[in-house]
């Protein structure tokens, strides 16, 4: 297990990445042990500067974003759409945050809670927007595809901040024993009165994020992918008329149609099977699915947009900068720097 508890002494971030790059040895020598599953790097490498450059690259993201919208064919659904996303994610994190326990940000300049800082917020409005969009360029109208290549954009625009995350100490994940931070001020409807003012994650989260790569929960990742998916088959369902109404449907959508079938794969292998192999089995039999089943992709001829595109390529740029030649050239392995690098291409 990596880092140590909040109540414990740490040493200071610059004398971190040495320690981080010693805990990896698996990273660059063959046959070395498989990946560590449990990352926790409590104080962020680089100090509260790290964070507070998070909070400027959404910013600014979200900035690119409604220049877009406005720009659009439909400014005033395209900026309903931006909106939702935005309150999608601020709802989705308090939720998890004081229902489940599954994780914690590092504060930023501006915080929304203790551990829901404001880019863990803000990144929702360019995220949906964008993949949702791109995927509506990319897809015939009604396309049984729509919905698997939104969450496959879902996946590639969010993993490269995803893979670095743990180990930069971007946020926090459940340790061994389910805890997130050992002294936390949130009010959490489900604690039992008189618990130690702790974040702990409840059960079932806790058992959903112990699969991981890179210390990343492979069920979080799952969860992009689900939600972009739940996001693009509301607007269908919902024939787009009223697409702020179809984001705020898209979650439950996600939690309907993504996570059963990745459940129900893990029950019928029997004990040994993990959401590690299955969510992602699951997600390519969508894929393959959805573009096998219809006419997926539209013909040549559409209008180049260097803006939307500008969107996901600020944030690609910012993390393989980051994994390269900033705070995670010495903190992440050889094989991560190669994932961040692959994805953030994709």
């Amino acid at each position: 297990r990596f880092g140590r508890r909040a109540a414990d002494a740490h040493p200071p971030p610059a004398a971190q990445a040495p320690d981080m790059l010693r805990l990896w040895p698996w990273g660059a020598r063959p046959g070395a042990p498989p990946a560590p599953g449990i990352v926790r790097v409590e104080v962020p490498i680089g100090g509260p500067s790290a964070i507070w450059e998070l909070d400027l690259l959404f910013a600014l993201q979200l900035a690119l974003t409604v220049a877009h919208a406005a720009r659009s064919p439909s400014p005033r659904r395209a900026l309903s759409f931006i909106a939702a996303a935005l309150a999608a994610g601020l709802a989705m994190e308090q939720a998890s945050i004081r229902l489940g326990g599954t994780h914690c940000h590092a504060s930023g300049l501006l915080d929304f809670s203790e551990c829901s800082s404001v880019n863990s917020v803000l990144m929702y409005g360019p995220w949906l927007y964008a993949t949702v969009t791109a995927a509506g360029r990319l897809c015939t109208p009604g396309s049984l595809a729509a919905p698997v290549v939104t969450g496959l954009l879902c996946f590639l625009m969010c993993s490269p901040y995803e893979l670095q995350g743990p180990a930069l100490g971007f946020w926090l994940w459940p340790d061994a024993d389910g805890l997130v931070k050992a002294s936390a001020d949130l009010w959490q409807p489900l604690a039992a009165p008189g618990a130690l003012r702790e974040l702990r994650a409840a059960p079932h989260a806790a058992d959903s994020l112990k699969d991981r790569a890179f210390g990343v929960p492979v069920m979080a990742t799952y969860f992009h992918a689900a939600l972009g998916f739940g996001v693009s088959f509301a607007l269908q369902a919902t024939g787009r008329r009223c697409d702020a109404l179809a984001v705020l449907l898209g979650p439950l959508c996600s939690l309907a149609l993504c996570d059963p079938p990745a459940r129900a794969l893990r029950w019928a292998l029997g004990p040994g099977a993990t959401f590690a192999g299955c969510a992602p089995a699951v997600a390519v039999a969508a894929l393959a699915a959805g573009l096998f089943a219809s006419k997926p992709l539209r013909g040549p001829g559409r209008p180049r947009d260097p803006l939307l595109l500008a969107i996901p390529a600020l944030q690609a740029a910012y993390f393989v900068h980051c994994a390269l030649f900033g705070r995670g050239a010495s903190a992440l392995p050889g094989d991560a720097k190669a994932a961040v690098v692959g994805v953030a291409a994709a």
